[in-house]
């Protein structure tokens, strides 16, 4: 999913890569990089970003689906319990 995520972004920056080259944040960070081509530069950015999305969002997922698993556990009846 994280990938997914990943890949959308870079088809998106890319396809309308005339109006993502105008966001600020991109121009400075481009800017400050040494890089030659704004494009190589946004598609490197969101490839190093992959080593560090694809486990957060493994463990992020992994904790949540642990939770759904507690919740939806069956509980025991308390309606025989003495009180």
């Amino acid at each position: 999913m994280a990938v997914s995520v990943v890949v959308v972004y870079a088809t998106i920056d890319n396809v309308f890569f005339s109006i993502v080259s105008q966001q600020h944040d991109k121009r400075v960070a481009f800017a400050n990089s040494g890089w030659t081509s704004m494009r190589t530069f946004i598609n490197v950015q969101l490839l190093t970003g992959i080593p560090i999305v694809l486990p957060m969002a493994t463990v992020v997922g992994g904790a949540l689906g642990g939770l759904g698993g507690v919740l939806a556990r069956p509980r025991p009846d308390r309606a025989g319990a003495a009180t």
